[in-house]
């Protein structure tokens, strides 16, 4: 692998997590109580957290208790991150159908039953919605009597900091590029310069949707399958595609864990001395 291309793929994670750092920042810091600077050791704990946790829970549950300790309720956090959470879930999906109505050789009708079970899902659930609240009062009144709060912080943002929302959709779109720039970079270091950065954005973003799901480690291996099933229809091979996967994966926990490690290490200096 080319090292300056692999090196740039390092400096676009870097920007990628910065920004949404700053971007959680901008909905969970309301109060004011922390500057930006002490906010971003707090996110990278929790972004490191989330790169070995199924779903997307690890770097929210994380969030939410180290905040509790600077005076924020844990209710609040988790609301104000699941607005965050939310606005990349729903541009992710929006690049993603683009990246899918892109793809060669697609045909949607032989999918369509699959779009109809979800939609169905989700009709029987909205529809049923009163009766599951009641029912998950009865069984967990605790956990429903947190539902409720956070569902009211999500309403009080949404509606009280519309200014804050559209900037945290502006910069989402503004991630999600920068998140597609360092596969682009990656699929550059083993060769493929003549990928279209406009093609690899879209459908890293169907494949950062996997990680949502809480069925592997951060979308661990279910990740890099939807990639090379996605990939090797723009002529890349699937063992250059898993290359370019695992890579950006070792770049990314070397990122993360790596300050962590530092700060731990030094840390641990001053207090013997």
């Amino acid at each position: 692998m080319d090292f300056y291309y692999i090196f740039l793929a390092a400096i676009f994670i870097t920007l990628f997590t910065i920004l949404g750092a700053y971007n959680t920042y901008l909905l969970i810091n309301l109060e004011k109580k922390l500057t930006f600077f002490n906010f971003i050791p707090i996110y990278w704990i929790s972004w490191a957290v989330a790169l070995v946790f199924p779903g997307q829970v690890g770097d929210i549950a994380t969030l939410s208790v180290i905040m509790k300790k600077r005076g924020l309720d844990i209710s609040k956090t988790v609301g104000r991150s699941l607005i965050d959470k939310l606005i990349s879930f729903i541009l992710m999906l929006g690049f993603a159908v683009w990246g899918i109505l892109t793809l060669p050789n697609l045909k949607i009708t032989g999918h369509l039953y699959f779009l109809v079970l979800v939609v169905t899902i989700f009709l029987l659930i909205y529809w049923q919605r009163i009766y599951i609240a009641q029912l998950l009062r009865q069984i967990q009144p605790k956990l429903m009597d947190f539902m409720i709060r956070t569902a009211q912080e999500v309403q009080q943002v949404t509606w009280g900091y519309p200014r804050l929302v559209m900037t945290n959709i502006v910069l989402t779109c503004v991630k999600i590029g920068l998140a597609g720039t360092s596969y682009w970079y990656a699929f550059q270091a083993i060769g493929y310069t003549d990928v279209v950065l406009w093609r690899v954005i879209p459908l890293v973003a169907i494949s950062s949707l996997v990680a949502y799901l809480p069925i592997s480690f951060n979308g661990i291996g279910t990740a890099e399958i939807s990639g090379v099933v996605l990939f090797s229809t723009m002529g890349i091979a699937e063992a250059s595609v898993l290359s370019a996967y695992l890579s950006l994966r070792c770049l990314g926990m070397i990122i993360a864990w790596g300050p962590l490690a530092i700060g731990l290490l030094i840390g641990h200096n001053l207090r013997s001395r």
